[in-house]
C-alpha cells in the first residue's frame, strides 16, 4: 500500500501508555471452524482465557481475551472483537473503548486481535487485501468457541481507523460468522465486498476528521462515508436514500428503511479521528509542540505527507464528541442483532 495510507494512524497512541495485558493462557489453534445451530457449551472445564497465542504462517500472533468476573461460565454468551488502529495495539484498544468494564455487567467476551504485518515506519496494520488476517480471526474465534461457552450467533466486530477497516472487510467476508458490525472513523477504502447474507451496520465518522475526511480523500483512497453506507445500503436491499434525522444537536442519523439487515451512519460533528464519547485528556500543546518537531527535532513525517499543520494534526487526533457514547449505541445494535443459522 502507498506511503500515504499511513493516514490511518491512531496517533494518540504516540503519546498515551496502557497497563499490560497480566496474567495468560497460552491455547492452541483449532484446525477447524466450531459450528452450532443453537448456542452449546461443549467445554466448561477450561481455564478461562485471558490472551490467545497462536502459529500462523510461521509467525506468533495473539489476542487479548476479557471474559466478564461474574459470568457462571455455563450461559452461553456473545463475543465482541475490537480491532485496532494502524500503529495502535490491542491493549491500546482496549482502554480506548471501554468495552473491559461493560463486559462485566453485561456478560460479553471482549476479544482484541493484535495486527502483525507492519505498514513501514508506522507499525502494526491489518492485512486488508490478502487473506492471513481472515484466517488470524478465524483461527481466534475458533479457539474462543473452544475455551468458553460462546453463542456463535452472536458474534460481532468493531474497530476503529484501520481497525474499522477490518470490521468493514469482516462484514464482507465473513458475513457467516460476524452478526453485526460496526465500524468507528473507519479507513474506507474501495474493495470487492459480496457478503454471503445481508450485514447489518452501524458506523460513526466525524465530520472535522482531517486524517480520514468524511468526504473522501484521494491522498489516502478513504472513501466518502456517505457513498460507503450507500454501498452498504444496496447491498442489504434497503430503499436507495436514507432519512437524515437530528439525534442529538451535533449529530445526525442516517437510517436506510425498507432494509433486509439495518444500516444506520452517524454524521458526528465536534468530532475528529476519534472514538465518540471517548475523550483521550491529550495536552494540545503538547501534541502541537511534538508533530512541529519542536521536542523531537524534525515535524511528524505523517503529518508532513498529509499536507497538514501541527494544529490541525493535534486537534483532529483529539477532538472526541462527548454528546454520544459510540461505545453504548455499539452494544445497544449488536444486542438487537443475532445470526440466522441454518
Amino acid at each position: 500500500m502507498r506511503r500515504t495510507t499511513t493516514a490511518l494512524v491512531f496517533a494518540a497512541t504516540l503519546l498515551a501508555a496502557c497497563s499490560s495485558s497480566g496474567d495468560t493462557a497460552t491455547v492452541p489453534a483449532t484446525s477447524a471452524p466450531t459450528t452450532t445451530t443453537t448456542p452449546s457449551c461443549a467445554v466448561t472445564s477450561q481455564p478461562k482465557l485471558n490472551r490467545i497465542n497462536l502459529r500462523i504462517d510461521g509467525r506468533d500472533r495473539y489476542a487479548l481475551v476479557h471474559v466478564p468476573t461474574k459470568w457462571d461460565g455455563e450461559t452461553p454468551i456473545p463475543v465482541v472483537l475490537s480491532f485496532h488502529g494502524l500503529g495502535s495495539s490491542a491493549t491500546q484498544q482496549r482502554s480506548n473503548d471501554g468495552f473491559v468494564a461493560r463486559s462485566d455487567t453485561d456478560n460479553f467476551i471482549v476479544v482484541y486481535p493484535q495486527a502483525e504485518s507492519s505498514n513501514g515506519s508506522f507499525g502494526a496494520a491489518w492485512d486488508l487485501r490478502g487473506d492471513s488476517d481472515l484466517r488470524f480471526v478465524k483461527q481466534v474465534l475458533d479457539t474462543v468457541e473452544e475455551h468458553e461457552c460462546v453463542d456463535t450467533r452472536r458474534v460481532y466486530a468493531t474497530g476503529l481507523s484501520y481497525g474499522g477497516a477490518m470490521t468493514d472487510l469482516l462484514a464482507c467476508e465473513l458475513s457467516d460468522r460476524i452478526a453485526a458490525a460496526a465500524p468507528v472513523s473507519a479507513y474506507l477504502p474501495q474493495r470487492d465486498c459480496t457478503p454471503t447474507r445481508p450485514v447489518p451496520i452501524l458506523s460513526f465518522h466525524g465530520v472535522e476528521d482531517e486524517l480520514l475526511p468524511y468526504d473522501g480523500a484521494e491522498r489516502s483512497g478513504q472513501r466518502d462515508f456517505e457513498a460507503w453506507g450507500a454501498d452498504w445500503a444496496k447491498r442489504d436491499g434497503c430503499a436507495p436514500e436514507p432519512t437524515t434525522t437530528q439525534f442529538k444537536s451535533s449529530v445526525e442519523e442516517l437510517a436506510y428503511a425498507s432494509c433486509k439487515e439495518p444500516v444506520v451512519l452517524y454524521r458526528v460533528h465536534h468530532n475528529g479521528h476519534t472514538w465518540p464519547g471517548h475523550p483521550l485528556g491529550l495536552d494540545r500543546g503538547a501534541l502541537i509542540d511534538y508533530f512541529s518537531g519542536k521536542t523531537t527535532g524534525k515535524p511528524y513525517p505523517l503529518m508532513v505527507a498529509l499536507g497538514l499543520t501541527p494544529t490541525q494534526f493535534a486537534d483532529t487526533i483529539s477532538l472526541a464528541n462527548t454528546d454520544i457514547n459510540a461505545s453504548s449505541m455499539i452494544l445497544a445494535f449488536f444486542e438487537q442483532h443475532t445470526l440466522d443459522t441454518p
